[in-house]
């Protein structure tokens, strides 16, 4: 019967193209899909999937490879230190304090440092020459003559040798004294004593050390201020007196005389 098909569970025939939809209730259209086969478009979100370039994105792997390879090169440096040098010389196995070349050819240098050791060799190669033994504490200064046959080192306890380069044998030595020199009773009140303990007590009795600039003569500064001239080998000795205070440091100047620098205590 006609009644029954409108209470019935079938499902009626679809509505055709352009025929008017029946709505029930509160029902209402949201939105309206196209479903035709027609051109893409280029707002669907599928599209703008499908539209990478994929070309561009190899190039951004690629430069992510290569900051992976430069996070990897950072690592290897921080564990293996970049050395730039040429040369490096490993005879000392502590602290060095001095060196200095041989300003005739620039071939050799002379090297000081903790452990009483000293050592003459050649930068072509790091072939060591000769060690300059017999020193009593660290040395600290190290440097040739002005024409690069004589070489002297002197240790923190004063102890000053002078070595023939061609053949390595010590030629002249000196041990500096032990100082005891007293204040100017004014400037420390009539405290004496405790500057004298304090000038004999002292490690360092060098304070600087220089070769004459044409000749083999030795000038070196102590801490009580004064200044000593040696000519070597001979030993003759020549001093100029100075305050109470260090000579911190000197220079022959180009007239032979002496330019000293002083600080007070």
């Amino acid at each position: 019967m006609e009644g029954d098909g409108d209470g019935g569970g079938s499902t009626g025939p679809e509505p055709e193209e352009g025929a008017a939809v029946e709505f029930h209730e509160d029902e209402e259209i949201i939105e309206v899909l196209e479903l035709n086969e027609g051109e893409a478009d280029s707002d669907d979100p599928v599209t703008d999937v499908m539209d990478v370039d994929y070309a561009d994105q190899s190039e951004d792997g690629e430069m992510a490879d290569a900051d992976s390879d430069t996070d990897d090169e950072s690592d290897q440096e921080e564990g293996d230190p970049q050395d730039d040098s040429e040369l490096t010389y490993s005879e000392h196995n502590a602290p060095i304090y001095c060196v200095s070349l041989d300003p005739k050819e620039t071939k050799l240098a002379v090297s000081g440092g903790q452990y009483d050791k000293a050592f003459v060799w050649r930068i072509s190669d790091g072939e060591t020459l000769f060690q300059c033994k017999g020193h009593k504490d660290a040395v600290k200064f190290a440097s040739f003559s002005q024409d690069s046959t004589l070489v002297v080192t002197a240790d923190m306890k004063g102890l000053m040798k002078v070595w023939r380069v061609e053949d390595g044998k010590e030629i002249w030595s000196y041990q500096v004294p032990k100082l005891k020199v007293e204040a100017p009773r004014e400037h420390y009140e009539g405290v004496i004593v405790p500057v004298i303990i304090l000038l004999e007590s002292r490690k360092d009795k060098l304070q600087w050390l220089e070769w004459h600039p044409c000749a083999h003569v030795l000038l070196y500064g102590t801490p009580d201020g004064n200044t000593w001239m040696w000519k070597i080998p001979s030993g003759e000795c020549k001093s100029f007196q100075g305050p109470s205070c260090p000579a911190t440091c000197g220079q022959f100047l180009p007239d032979d005389f002496v330019k000293v620098q002083v600080s007070a205590l």
